[in-house]
């Protein structure tokens, strides 16, 4: 069921986030001070994606009408070379841009939420970053969903003992192969494993360190070994409390400082020193120079709606347009909800644009790209023109930009929006790539750094992890930002708020977010079916539609086959959308976190 509420509405992965941004509406903030606060918390409960080791983008509508936005992606190191994770064929190394040191990009998301929270909020830091603090320095229960990424992404958090030290302390450890670049790697045995006792260095049950649990972890219920001991495996039960001294350090000198403590003072020293240990390549000059650019939003009309999002370095807002530019072509309601036919013709939208994506988008300050053209409505109706209504297109056969005559995002990211009872309303998505990042926790600074490197064109046409073959223009240069698909995203009518709206997903985030605004704009559905109902993604190539479990009857799967789509089922959900509509009629906010999540919580007043 959606929340409901009349002067206020936040909508997070994490209830404990949800709940600081309304600690900070009730005293008195502004929705651009919650939404600082609902981040710095994220950083916190939600270390799967919420951080400071990151980087994100914001969209903001003030009360006067005005939409603007800050970018404040991830950079690559100035050390960084196009061919860093090429082997001496031309090659990539296998996960080189993935995991540990080497894969991580200049974080942004500190200085960007302090840039937004001054320039538009009305509270100061300590008040904005209090509830953050007050849940790393006295922790919170750990829920089941946490738990899960924990021991699912094991292999990769326990190869860095800074981060076996905050989340698997006490966990006893193997060797587990050769990382990239042929270091060794260790592991920790799962969980039950350990509890049993099996493995070679698993401590003895007489052994005196393991009597104790470490100072970051209380079990609600201890966990008693052979010998009636009580030994820590750090978090291994839902409802376990997860302290993070070091974190709440670091955020507690952000809090007095500002984002110099963070960039210049002793975090950046850590980072540097963490960087050393690792090889990787962020420097103390990369740190100080970092900038956050508050840009002028992508803009498209939809049947009627201004519907306001990301410019690059984020490709979201323009493909987003795109794709909606061309739908608007098609009478999606007559055509009928995900019937084989208007699934087909968003499905060809959806191919149209990704190509152009492919090929055309990047850092803005590296690359010309014909944005206006990309997002005109004259470039769809010639898009629209090229859809045969009756077969699929092949994707060899569409060629990105073709048609006009100037051609030149871990699963594991967050999505939140908040609105207030002055007119603001904020929507910001928010990633360290990959689930956890790249793994490394920074010593002594308790936070996880990003795996960002990996949405750079490693190699053209060769995909990264979210499948994505991408060409030159996202290609690795020093000081660049990587290519993203995070599309928050703000929809009015008649100038008037209607919907604030983003989700995680990689690549498929862009299709996620066109699909809920069709859903209640074409299909008039109440945002909780816009939210819950099943998605379908196209991204150019491979060639194939990913299509949610169960979304689909087998007679709609036949046919799509019959015009020529190939159909994946998906192994999993897509997306996790986290939505605010306003309802003009009731005068209410409703607010809706995706019950796909495993914590998300809206909640207003």
């Amino acid at each position: 069921m959606p929340a409901v509420a009349a002067h206020a509405m936040v909508v997070s992965e994490q209830e404990h986030a949800t709940r600081a941004g309304l600690e900070i509406l009730r005293a008195g903030g502004n929705a651009i001070d919650a939404a600082v606060a609902v981040g710095f918390a994220l950083t916190v409960v939600y270390p799967e994606a919420g951080n400071i080791g990151g980087g994100g983008f914001m969209v903001i509508r003030l009360p006067s009408g005005r939409v603007t936005t800050f970018d404040y992606r991830e950079k690559a190191p100035l050390g960084a070379t196009r061919d860093m994770y090429l082997d001496r064929r031309g090659d990539p190394v296998e996960g080189l841009s993935w995991e540990g040191h080497l894969a991580g990009g200049v974080p942004g998301s500190v200085k960007g939420m302090l840039t937004a929270l001054e320039r538009y909020g009305r509270l100061d830091r300590r008040s904005v970053m209090a509830p953050a603090i007050r849940l790393a320095r006295e922790g919170f229960p750990v829920h089941a969903g946490l738990l899960s990424g924990l021991e699912s992404d094991r292999d990769l958090l326990c190869r860095f003992a800074s981060t076996r030290a905050v989340f698997f302390p006490g966990r006893p450890t193997r060797p587990n192969g050769t990382a990239p670049g042929g270091a060794p790697r260790t592991t920790c045995l799962p969980a039950d494993s350990a509890a049993a006792g099996l493995g070679p260095t698993a401590p003895a049950p007489n052994d005196s360190a393991a009597r104790e649990l470490p100072p970051n972890v209380t079990r609600r219920e201890p966990f008693r070994v052979p010998g009636g001991l009580t030994r820590s495996l750090g978090v291994r039960a839902a409802g376990d409390t997860l302290r993070q001294p070091d974190l709440a350090r670091t955020l507690e000198e952000i809090a007095a400082q500002g984002e110099g403590a963070f960039y210049r003072g002793r975090i950046a020293d850590l980072i540097v020193a963490e960087m050393r240990r690792g090889g990787g390549l962020i420097s103390k000059r990369d740190l100080a120079n970092y900038d956050v650019v508050e840009r002028a939003p992508v803009h498209a009309r939809y049947r009627a709606h201004e519907v306001w999002s990301m410019p690059p370095a984020s490709s979201g807002g323009v493909i987003l347009a795109e794709i909606l530019n061309v739908l608007e072509r098609f009478d999606l309601r007559a055509l009928g909800f995900h019937t084989p036919r208007s699934v087909h013709v968003t499905v060809e939208a959806m191919r149209r644009a990704y190509a152009d994506r492919n090929r055309f988008l990047g850092d803005p300050a590296f690359v010309d790209m014909p944005v206006e053209t990309l997002t005109s409505p004259a470039y769809a109706e010639e898009l629209a023109a090229s859809i045969d209504i009756l077969h699929a297109t092949a994707s060899s056969e569409v060629l990105a930009g073709a048609r006009f005559p100037s051609a030149t995002e871990s699963s594991q990211t967050t999505h939140y929006s908040v609105v207030d009872s002055l007119g603001n309303a904020v929507a910001v998505t928010t990633t360290l790539n990959g689930g956890f990042g790249s793994g490394v926790v920074v010593e002594g600074a308790g936070f996880l750094l990003n795996n960002e490197m990996d949405d750079f064109t490693i190699k053209p046409g060769v995909p990264n992890a979210y499948g994505l073959v991408q060409g030159p223009a996202n290609a690795i240069e020093p000081g660049k930002r990587m290519l993203s698909a995070m599309t928050p995203t703000i929809v009015t009518l008649d100038g008037e708020l209607l919907l604030v709206v983003g989700t995680p997903g990689g690549s498929t985030i862009i299709t996620t977010v066109a699909q809920v605004i069709s859903n209640v704009i074409d299909h008039a559905m109440p945002l909780e079916e816009a939210v819950a109902a099943g998605r379908f993604h196209h991204q150019h190539l491979p060639d194939a539609i990913f299509v949610e479990p169960g979304a689909w009857s087998e007679e709609t799967i036949r046919r799509l086959r019959a015009m020529g789509h190939e159909v994946r089922v998906r192994g999993s959900a897509s997306g996790r959308v986290n939505a605010i509509l306003y309802d003009a009629g009731a005068g209410t906010y409703r607010g809706v976190a995706d019950p796909r999540s495993y914590a998300g919580l809206a909640a207003g007043f």
